[in-house]
């Protein structure tokens, strides 16, 4: 019936409460402050702080897919747009590392890695117009140095193991044209001067606290390049650094 419906989802919606709060409870007794995703006043949902956090303090991770610039030339060009062209949860590192935090890629973590609550950065928020962005981002390698019983907690996977399952179907199937075997040379020429994609620490994202923060919700700035048509809801925190960004001053 409707009443047992209603009832159940009532349930349903009491436990993950509760949950959340255990979570959360459980990174202020470790950390003193606590990440959690809440509906924004922004746009959509956000990346929210409870509790204290000191100015450089790790608050978030970016989670997904790791693409090195040899994997990405390894995929053929017509497969690259099919999988990526409508893709909103990109972000590159400025040694070209890309980042795929779509909600497919990161269906491929570990179980541990998709629950850890500080890795949810691909959905922090652009500042408001009036607002200046409060974290930065931050590049982080982990090599063979990270705790092996740590591994299942790592918020990314290298490319090479998620190929597979994020180029299903067709995409899959797409035949490689000249243009794309001489994209291939490329990165099998650079694999051997400087090594093979998994020789490679796996490369992923942090982000900071830029000042104390303190209850309030995370804000990125996502520097969109001033060249393009860019969104309504979007503003420029800083054009110079925008424009350095994307190399349009020298």
């Amino acid at each position: 019936s409707e009443d047992e419906i209603a009832a159940a989802e009532k349930l349903r919606a009491s436990i993950v409460a509760e949950y959340e709060e255990e979570m959360q409870q459980a990174q202020l007794r470790a950390y003193g402050y606590a990440i959690h995703v809440r509906d924004s006043d922004v746009a959509g949902r956000g990346v929210f702080i409870r509790g204290k956090a000191k100015v450089g303090s790790v608050v978030s991770l970016y989670p997904g897919v790791a693409m090195l610039p040899a994997d990405i030339l390894r995929i053929p060009l017509a497969a690259l747009k099919a999988r990526y062209k409508d893709n909103d949860f990109m972000i590159q590192r400025w040694d070209g590392t890309l980042l795929d935090g779509s909600e497919k890629a990161v269906k491929l973590l570990p179980p541990d890695a998709a629950a850890f609550p500080p890795a949810t950065a691909q959905l922090l928020n652009h500042p408001p117009a009036g607002t200046l962005p409060n974290i930065f981002p931050c590049p982080i390698n982990f090599d063979d140095r990270f705790p092996v019983s740590l591994l299942s907690y790592l918020p990314n996977v290298r490319y090479e193991q998620a190929e597979p399952l994020l180029l299903e179907g067709s995409s899959r199937n797409v035949r490689p044209t000249l243009v794309d075997r001489v994209r291939s040379a490329i990165a099998d020429t650079a694999s051997t001067s400087f090594g093979s994609p998994s020789e490679h620490p796996l490369r992923g994202l942090a982000f900071l606290a830029a000042r104390d923060l303190e209850d309030e919700e995370l804000f990125f700035n996502y520097r969109l390049n001033p060249n393009e048509k860019l969104p309504k809801w979007y503003h420029t925190v800083n054009d110079s650094e925008s424009r350095r960004r994307w190399d349009l001053i020298k």
